[in-house]
């Protein structure tokens, strides 16, 4: 008989004890009220039957059991966003210097710097036979052009305005004559008493009769002192202004003609001229004569010069 239809009324009547946990039902359809079902009957739903009571006070909760093995590692996440920078951390130690690099391509050239400036002073110098200066801080010389003019300098020498005082020559020109302003024409006659006149002899003497030389032979005369020395022989040279100034030159062992004239022949004199301040005069010994007087006097080879100046 199915029992299934009367199983309400049956479990009103069947009401399980106090100590039943649950209701299992045979293969035969028997209902018992058991603490556990046997493994041949099965376990009816008790909500499902109406029969689940008010719930109970809550328990009291049980001891935290034994925290299992760690399970084996998940698959990596995907990457998260980029955080926000954090703050700058400390600066770490200097390291170790580096190789020396190769060297830069030059750079554009500076401005020029601002200059000393400087200060220069102007003068002539003039001088006979040379003109001596300082030019610069350095010594320096201007020649006469032909042995008779005065030579002249213009000079410019400067100094730089800073501290150093640098001296330097910004100019010096030679000139033939007088400086500006000087005197250009001789202060005498060329035969006042008070003229010296400078003699330069370049003169030889090869004569079998007289003793031989050969050099270049400088002396001073005056009217007082007419006598210059050439060699080993005595002339004398004497200004005149008889018909027009000339310079007589003689020996005083005989009367030839110890010079000659540019068309060669014998005379005893040649013609004054001026070169600015000074008289000059020049000649040509002659060398075709020979005399005696306490000795033999032999004509000689050769030039001479002769400036006069003024006292």
């Amino acid at each position: 008989m199915d029992l299934l239809p009367w199983l309400p009324l049956l479990l009103l009547a069947l009401a399980p004890p106090a100590w039943a946990d649950v209701l299992c039902k045979s293969r035969k359809g028997a209902v018992k009220a058991r603490a556990v079902c046997k493994p041949t009957e099965t376990q009816l739903d008790m909500a499902a039957l109406g029969f689940r009571g008010l719930p109970g006070p809550k328990g009291d909760k049980g001891d935290s059991g034994e925290q299992g093995p760690s399970g084996s590692q998940g698959a990596t996440g995907s990457q998260g966003a980029t955080g926000p920078q954090g703050p700058t951390g400390p600066q770490g130690p200097m390291g170790p210097q580096g190789l020396q690099g190769a060297q830069g391509p030059s750079g554009p050239p500076g401005p020029a710097g601002a200059s000393p400036g400087f200060t220069c002073t102007s003068s002539c110098v003039s001088g006979f036979p040379t003109a001596q200066f300082n030019c610069g801080g350095a010594a320096m010389a201007c020649n006469s052009p032909d042995g008779f003019h005065t030579a002249h300098a213009m000079v410019v020498s400067c100094a730089t305005d800073d501290a150093l005082a640098i001296p330097f020559c910004l100019a010096s020109d030679c000139g033939e004559g007088p400086c500006p302003g000087e005197p250009t024409t001789p202060s005498c006659a060329p035969t006042d008493s008070g003229v010296a006149w400078t003699i330069t002899a370049n003169a030889n003497q090869t004569s079998n009769s007289c003793s031989t030389f050969s050099g270049t032979y400088t002396c001073q005369v005056t009217a007082a002192n007419p006598v210059c020395r050439i060699g080993n022989q005595n002339y004398n040279f004497v200004a005149l202004a008889d018909p027009n100034p000339r310079l007589r030159v003689y020996t005083d062992f005989c009367t030839a003609s110890v010079l000659r004239d540019p068309q060669g022949n014998p005379t005893d004199s040649v013609p004054i001229g001026t070169a600015d301040t000074r008289y000059t005069a020049a000649g040509t010994f002659n060398p075709s004569f020979e005399c005696g007087g306490g000795g033999t006097f032999c004509g000689i080879n050769g030039t001479f010069t002769a400036t006069g100046a003024c006292p």
